[in-house]
């Protein structure tokens, strides 16, 4: 079935399936209740480790998206995920992706999907309600379950591992969470961007206005990358850090008890002399690892930008994928199948960035022997397949670009996932075609 979702990532389960009997026989598999979708995923889970356990740090990156299931209506075990007032119907997952420092993706260490109650309180209900909820009720528990499970993973893992550091956006800055990591630290570090105007535990100030008193580390530059209609520029950067000990939130101490101060490391990089019309940068991070001197900042902040690896990995899941567009009927079927788009949208990550870092590997690596000797016939217009050498996954990842719409010239970036996903479907009906037509050569 990877094989099949792998080769044709866009495609129907039907359409997708190489036979009538292999469609069937993934309907089955997807409605079999006995079979847990954590399970599907174990094998690729225990892969991921071992590529992890070549690299010095790996970036544990967590996120969340939600699945849009507004249009299949007879869908079961689906729930709001808009606002109060909104209509749309379908789920939420929560997953973690390890990403090496140079921005490689490893594979998914852990993904967890859940589905509100229909009837459930509404946004400002739960707002209203969450600092006097145990954690274990509130749906930002996800955070501290993804981040136990993935210490648990690696006390379990054999052999030599590498620094584990959870990297997450501002959903994460929470009390609890670095409670955890006091525990886990050894385990795996944490790097946050801050949400909460925390204050310092003896004196009450707020510490990022404690950081504004710090003494300037460097500045730095670094590209904004196009977005929309904001085009790239340079950004100048001021950098300060300092070890910080942050109170007990008052909520936490007065509902449940709290009085664990936290030590931790504050980061705040901000932006001088931005451009008329641009909004400053500002990144203001919670981190466990120590980061005295610019290099360790600079370090950390490069972990950072890396988080934008897990949004791409999910819009790869909607778009590449098209876990969205998929009709089985109930959330048991959908758990299952997200859990091979998973490890889908993963190898397609993956095929990108070994093209990147790997430039010379042979292709063969990741494509079969056909698809390799194909895409060097169309690509070179050299149709003696069997005495061609295999591409480079350089050249092959250019050349399935291609097929996809890109167009190769000097001055373009490289390819990204979109052109990708689209002409590895294109690649493969090529090679379908190139074996019938040996097939009926031969007979």
């Amino acid at each position: 079935m990877l094989e099949d979702w792998a080769a044709q990532p866009q495609a129907s389960i039907p359409e997708g399936s190489r036979s009538k009997a292999a469609a069937k026989a993934s309907y089955r598999l997807l409605s079999n209740e006995r079979l847990e979708a954590a399970d599907i995923g174990q094998s690729h889970r225990e892969a991921t480790w071992g590529r992890m356990a070549s690299h010095e740090v790996v970036l544990a990156v967590a996120d969340t998206t939600s699945f849009n299931h507004t249009t299949h209506a007879g869908t079961k075990g689906v729930g709001p995920i808009g606002q109060s007032n909104s209509s749309a119907q379908g789920f939420f997952l929560h997953s973690v992706l390890a990403f090496s420092e140079q921005g490689e993706a490893l594979g998914v260490l852990h993904a967890h999907t859940w589905a509100r109650e229909r009837d459930g309180p509404s946004r400002r209900q739960r707002q209203a309600q969450k600092n006097r909820k145990a954690l274990d009720q509130r749906e930002s528990h996800r955070w501290i379950s993804a981040y136990e499970a993935i210490v648990a993973q690696r006390q379990a893992a054999s052999g030599r591992q590498p620094r584990l550091v959870l990297v997450a956006d501002r959903e994460s800055d929470l009390y609890e969470l670095f409670v955890s990591n006091l525990q886990h630290d050894e385990q795996c570090a944490v790097l946050v961007h801050a949400l909460h105007a925390r204050r310092l535990h003896e004196t009450g100030d707020v510490v990022w206005d404690h950081l504004e008193a710090q003494k300037e580390l460097a500045r730095v530059e670094i590209v904004v990358p196009a977005q929309g209609t904001r085009k790239e520029r340079m950004a100048t950067l001021v950098l300060r850090s300092a070890p910080v000990k942050l109170g007990v939130p008052r909520d936490k101490a007065q509902f449940f008890g709290a009085s664990t101060p936290l030590d931790l490391w504050a980061i705040d990089a901000v932006e001088t002399g931005a451009p008329e019309g641009c909004e400053a940068l500002h990144w203001k991070l919670l981190s466990s690892i120590p980061c005295a001197d610019a290099a360790q900042v600079q370090r950390q902040l490069q972990w950072y930008a890396k988080r934008w690896g897990i949004e791409v990995f999910h819009r790869t899941l909607k778009s590449g994928c098209q876990s969205e567009a998929r009709r089985l009927g109930n959330m048991g079927r959908l758990r299952r199948a997200l859990s091979l788009d998973l490890i889908v949208a993963w190898r397609l990550m993956a095929l990108r960035d070994a093209s990147r870092q790997k430039p010379q590997e042979p292709a063969t690596q990741w494509l079969e022997a056909e698809e390799c000797a194909v895409l060097s016939a169309w690509a070179t217009r050299q149709f003696k397949t069997k005495t061609q050498s295999p591409p480079s996954i350089a050249e092959a990842v250019r050349w399935i670009a291609r097929l996809g719409g890109y167009l190769d010239r000097k001055s373009d970036p490289p390819p990204g996932m979109e052109v990708l996903w689209r002409g590895l479907r294109h690649l493969h009906d090529m090679t379908e075609t190139w074996k019938l037509v040996h097939v009926v050569g031969n007979s």
